[in-house]
C-alpha cells in the first residue's frame, strides 16, 4: 500500500559511512554509520523528517492549517516538526513541558525564531491533558488542528524507518557489507520499530534513553502492530517480539540527563571521527556500543551499522560534565 509523503530530506539519500579509525580503536569490529543527521537539515531536524514526510502529507491531504505537537523544552522533536511545518506552509504550535528562561538557547531558540506557538506546562504526567485541551482551544478559535504524537512516533510515522531501512540494505549491498548488528535509539520507539520491520540485520538493538526495557519493549510490539495493520502486512507478533532487543542500562538518572560514559562516546568521536553525537541519544546509544564490544557480545568478527539520529544542538545548551580546556 502506498502513502503520500512530502520530500523533506534535501538529499537523495543519508550517508552510510565506514568508521575506520574508530573501528581500529576498539579492537576490530567494522563500524558502520547511517547519517539520517545529514539528511539536508531542514531546522537541523535528524531523524524525525523520515517520520514527518508522512505526517505532513497526511495534515495537508486533510486541509489542516496548524500542527501541534509536545514534547520538553528542549525537544528536538518540536523542533524538527516546527521547521517542517513551516517548510509545508503550516503553523506549529508546541506544547512543552519546562519553564523557559532568558536568554532563549538551544531548540526553544531556534523555534522562537521559527514563530512557533508556545503552551507551557510543567508535569509530564499532564502533558496529554494539556496537548488535547490546545487543540480545543484552536478548534474554538476556527483553526483545522493535526496533532502528531510524541517523537513522530505512530504507525503512519513508522513508514518512514521502515523506508530508511530498505535504503540501507541498498546501500549496504552496494558496498558488498553484511552486518550482523545494528544499534538504534530508542525512546518514543518509531525508528527502532521502522528498522525492525524494514531491515533483515539478525540483531538490532535498542538504547533506551527514556524508559525501562520493558516500557519501550511494550512501545516498540505496539507500534509494530499499529504500522502493520496500517500498511496491510501480516505480522506474526510472536516472531517478532523474539527479534527486539532493548536495553536500559545507559539511561543514567534519566532522559535528558548527560551520562559520564555518553560524554566520553562523545568525546572519542569527535576524536576520532570529527563526528559530533548529542548528550541525550547517539552519546547514549553509542556509550552503549563500545560497552557490548569490550564485553565481547559484539566480537572482532562482527559488523556494525550505528544509526545517527541526529540532535546535536544538545551540545550547546548546558555544559558537558568533566569537560575543560585542552592544554
Amino acid at each position: 500500500m502506498d502513502f503520500d509523503r512530502i520530500p523533506l530530506l534535501g538529499v537523495e539519500r543519508t550517508p552510510l559511512l565506514y568508521l575506520a579509525n574508530l573501528s581500529k580503536y576498539l579492537g576490530g569490529p567494522e563500524i558502520y554509520m547511517k547519517r539520517e543527521d545529514m539528511n539536508g537539515c531542514i531546522g537541523l531536524a535528524g531523524n524525525k523528517l523520515r517520520k514527518l514526510e508522512y505526517l505532513l502529507a497526511d495534515a495537508v491531504n486533510k486541509k489542516c492549517d496548524v500542527v501541534v505537537t509536545t514534547g520538553g523544552l528542549q525537544s528536538n522533536h518540536c523542533r524538527a516538526t516546527a521547521a517542517a511545518a513551516r517548510r509545508v506552509g503550516l503553523k506549529p504550535v508546541l506544547v512543552l513541558i519546562g519553564e523557559p528562561e532568558e536568554p532563549l538557547k538551544g531548540n526553544l531558540l531556534l523555534d522562537n525564531l521559527m514563530g512557533a506557538e508556545f503552551v507551557f506546562g510543567n508535569d509530564y504526567d499532564l502533558m496529554d491533558q494539556l496537548l488535547e485541551e490546545t487543540v480545543e482551544n484552536l478548534k474554538k478559535k476556527g483553526h483545522s488542528p493535526y496533532v502528531i504524537p510524541l517523537g513522530a512516533s505512530n504507525g503512519l510515522g513508522t513508514i518512514g524507518f521502515i523506508s530508511a531501512a530498505k535504503e540501507m540494505s541498498v546501500q549496504l549491498e552496494e558496498n558488498n557489507v553484511q552486518p550482523t548488528w545494528q544499534v538504534v535509539t530508542t525512546g518514543s520507539a518509531g525508528t527502532y520499530t521502522g528498522v525492525l520491520l524494514g531491515s533483515s540485520i539478525p540483531d538490532t538493538l535498542g538504547i533506551s534513553v527514556v524508559a525501562s526495557t520493558s516500557e519501550i519493549k511494550d512501545r516498540i510490539k505496539s507500534l509494530a502492530v499499529e504500522t502493520c495493520q496500517l500498511t496491510g502486512v501480516e505480522l506474526d507478533i510472536s516472531d517478532f517480539e523474539k527479534k527486539i532487543k532493548v536495553d536500559d542500562t545507559y539511561l543514567g538518572e534519566g532522559y535528558g540527563i548527560a551520562t559520564d560514559e555518553g560524554v566520553k562516546a562523545i568525546k572519542l568521536l569527535a576524536e576520532k571521527e570529527g563526528i559530533l553525537l548529542d548528550p541525550t541519544y547517539t552519546s547514549k546509544a553509542m556509550a552503549g556500543l563500545i560497552d557490548y564490544i569490550k564485553r565481547g557480545i559484539i566480537n572482532a568478527g562482527d559488523k556494525v551499522v550505528f544509526w545517527h539520529t541526529g540532535g546535536q544542538i544538545g551540545l550547546f545548551t548546558s555544559s558537558l560534565p568533566g569537560q575543560r580546556l585542552n592544554t
